[in-house]
């Protein structure tokens, strides 16, 4: 029978154990004869373990030092990705299993979905409170603010959003493209100015949902456009 480090050494007094330079336990070992070992990367952290048992397990890392694959003895594994935020965004194990998740740009989480079919998604608001959710047992909560078409009374469309009654647009023209600038969020709908004759504006909406700041109410809202006054009117 092979003999332990510390039989060896002729080690008498346990637990016997063995560090690196930089404090971390390499072997440890008990009286009984029991024992286990690790290795570690440049960075400190354990890439393997094993044991007088016969068990071990090996992880591998991103530059980041997080967790990218796990793997045992037994025959177990999991690997995980990351978005730039260190949030993980796949995970998978091997009895099958998996999941994988999208974030907002805040960092909310804003789809899930696993391997038995099952997803979620989200929407929220600029305070990061659930405005939209949906699932795929058909569950459906909408508290996203409700659109509201609008028209200038001389046959002009525009499709805004509207919350909490509060309405604020600015027309500003660039060469012959009017760009529409709607609420604090800095959204901008490019739309194109057809021509003076015309009453008509082509626009591309984007489905934002804003904020607005304004008069509680639009009707009657006048604007100004190319140095001509328009009235908006509900329709």
């Amino acid at each position: 029978m092979k003999k332990t480090i510390a039989q060896q050494l002729n080690v008498t007094e346990f637990p016997f154990e063995i560090k690196d330079s930089n404090g971390n336990r390499l072997y440890y070992e008990r009286s009984e004869g029991y024992w286990n070992k690790r290795e570690y990367d440049s960075n400190g952290k354990v890439i393997y373990y094993g044991d007088s048992e016969g068990y071990w397990n090996k992880r591998e890392y991103d530059s980041n030092g997080k967790v990218i694959y796990w793997e045992d003895s037994n025959g177990h594994w999991n690997k995980r990705e990351y978005d730039s935020n260190g949030k993980v965004i796949y995970y998978e194990r091997s009895e099958g299993y998996w999941n994988k998740r999208e974030y907002d740009s805040n960092g909310k989480e804003i789809y899930h979905e696993r391997s038995d079919g099952c997803w979620n998604k989200r929407e929220y608001d600029s305070n990061g409170k659930v405005i939209y959710y949906e699932n795929s047992e058909g569950f459906i909560e909408d508290n996203r603010p409700k659109k509201t078409r609008h028209k200038l009374e001389n046959g002009i469309v525009l499709e805004v959003g509207k919350k909490y009654g509060y309405i604020n647009v600015a027309f500003h023209k660039e060469d012959y493209v009017t760009i529409v600038s709607l609420g604090e969020e800095g959204f901008k709908a490019q739309v194109s100015w057809l021509d003076d004759s015309q009453d008509h504006i082509e626009y591309n909406y984007d489905n934002y949902w804003i904020e607005y700041m304004g008069k509680p109410s639009c009707e009657g809202r006048v604007v100004e456009i190319d140095g001509k006054k328009y009235k908006l009117t509900e329709i």
